[in-house]
C-alpha cells in the first residue's frame, strides 16, 4: 500500500510540474482547445500558487489518482452566452446529460469524468445528490474523497458535489467543477455537508482503491 501511494504521489507531482510548465510556456501549441477557452473566459481564476498548495496538501496525505486528472482541468469554465466550452460537453458525456452544452449544472459531470480517467465508475448521473448512493460513506473526510453538499433546502433534490481538500474554520474547501462556473477550489459552509463518499472496492472497478488514507481532523491527519 505504501509503494502504491508513493507512486500516485509522484504521479501528481510530475503532472502538476508538466501542467505548470505548459501553462507558462507552450500551452497554445500543446493544448489549443484549452487556450481558446482561456482567451474567451474572464480572468478570474485562482492563482497558480493555489493549485500548487492544493497538490502539496494532497501529496502530504497520500494523493488519490483521480485528483491528478482533476487538477489538470483547473481553469476550465463555462463560456459566455452564445458559446459552448467543448470540454464541459465532454464532461457531460459521462452522465445522462450527454450532448448538453455548458449551460447546465455540471459539477456531477466533472466528478464522473475525473473518476473515469482512472477507470472508476461514477454515478452516471448529472444530479449532485446521486453521489449519496455511490461508494461507501465516511465518518470523517479524507483528502480527495467526494463531498456531497445541500443547496438551500436539505430535503430538496438540489445539491453540489466536489473533491474534499481541507477544512478551514467553519468552511470546507472543495476542488470541483461548476464552482463559480469553473473548475477551481472554493469554500462552502461545513454545515452544508450531507456526506463524504469513497469508492467501494467491491463495486467500482479501477486502480488505486484500497485501504483508506488517514482521515482528516481539524486540518491534521488523525494520529
Amino acid at each position: 500500500m505504501h509503494s502504491r501511494l508513493k507512486y500516485y504521489s509522484e504521479s501528481i507531482r510530475k503532472t502538476a510540474s508538466q501542467f505548470l510548465k505548459l501553462y507558462a510556456m507552450d500551452l497554445p501549441a500543446r493544448f489549443p482547445m484549452v487556450w481558446i477557452c482561456t482567451l474567451i473566459a474572464p480572468a478570474s481564476s485562482p492563482s497558480i500558487d493555489g493549485l500548487e498548495t492544493g497538490i502539496a496538501e494532497l501529496e502530504s496525505r497520500g494523493g488519490q489518482p483521480w485528483m491528478t486528472a482533476a487538477f489538470g482541468e483547473r481553469g476550465i469554465r463555462r463560456s459566455p452566452a452564445g458559446q459552448t466550452n467543448p470540454r464541459i460537453v465532454e464532461y457531460n458525456y459521462h452522465t445522462n446529460l450527454r450532448g448538453y452544452d455548458d449551460k447546465i449544472s455540471w459539477c456531477s459531470s466533472f466528478m464522473n469524468w475525473c473518476l473515469a480517467q482512472v477507470g472508476i465508475a461514477g454515478t452516471g448521473s448529472a444530479l449532485a445528490r446521486s453521489w449519496l448512493e455511490w461508494g461507501i460513506p465516511l465518518e470523517s473526510p479524507v483528502p480527495g474523497c467526494i463531498a456531497v453538499l445541500t443547496r438551500d433546502d436539505p430535503n430538496s433534490w438540489k445539491g453540489h458535489v466536489g473533491f474534499f481538500l481541507r477544512i478551514e474554520g467553519d468552511s470546507v474547501v472543495l476542488f470541483g467543477g461548476n464552482q463559480l462556473e469553473e473548475v477551481r477550489e472554493h469554500y462552502y459552509p461545513v454545515t452544508s455537508i450531507l456526506s463524504y463518499r469513497w469508492p467501494d472496492s467491491n463495486a467500482e472497478a479501477g486502480a488505486g482503491i484500497g485501504s483508506l488514507p488517514q482521515p482528516y481532523f481539524n486540518g491534521d491527519p488523525a494520529r
